[in-house]
């Protein structure tokens, strides 16, 4: 009878009688083989959870950095699009003729030819040049001829423009670019 009391042990968790063959330890405690089975599937439920909580976590850090990344891209791009749109547009555009040939003009001569492509844009229009809008170096109205159709406005003193050497500058109806003639 002693024999099978020293071979009987305890379930520290159930605590039921078992033999010596089913012991298994844990934490310096006996425990019976279906309560080892109870506390192992336990311990693996517990460390499956905390591993899936760390994958979360490192997934959700994961995100942020990548959030983080996609961000400072998206400010990049819009700061280097705010830089080169502008110089994209005008390089679109080209340079603007303000008139024909390749003849050499003063500041004022340019202005006569601003205000010649104002006129350029009213005959497109239908309409004459108004009485107010004049040579800046003369300050004389603009002369308007209309031959049948076309309709062909000058500067009223081109020989004042570009030291003398112009005879001639123009815009019509039919060629809408200002002509400037030596």
């Amino acid at each position: 009878m002693d024999n099978e009391m020293s071979s009987t042990l305890k379930c520290a968790k159930c605590e039921q009688e078992f033999n010596k063959k089913e012991l298994t330890i844990i934490n310096e405690n006996p425990y019976c083989h279906q309560c080892t089975m109870e506390f192992a599937n336990e311990f693996i439920k517990i460390k499956s959870e905390q591993l899936s909580k760390k994958t979360k976590k490192t997934a959700v850090i994961k995100n942020k950095n990548w959030k983080n990344v996609l961000i400072c891209l998206f400010f990049i791009c819009m700061g280097l699009n705010a830089i080169l749109i502008p110089q994209m547009i005008n390089s679109l555009k080209g340079n603007k003729v303000i008139r024909k040939g390749v003849i050499k003009t003063d500041k004022q001569t340019d202005n006569c030819i601003k205000n010649l492509w104002q006129i350029s844009r009213m005959l497109q229009e239908g309409k004459l040049p108004p009485g107010n809008l004049v040579c800046p170096v003369s300050k004389k109205v603009y002369l308007v001829k209309e031959d049948g159709e076309n309709i062909i406005v000058f500067c009223p003193t081109p020989s004042r423009h570009g030291q003398g050497k112009f005879k001639q500058i123009k815009v019509s109806r039919s060629s809408p670019i200002p002509e400037v003639i030596e």
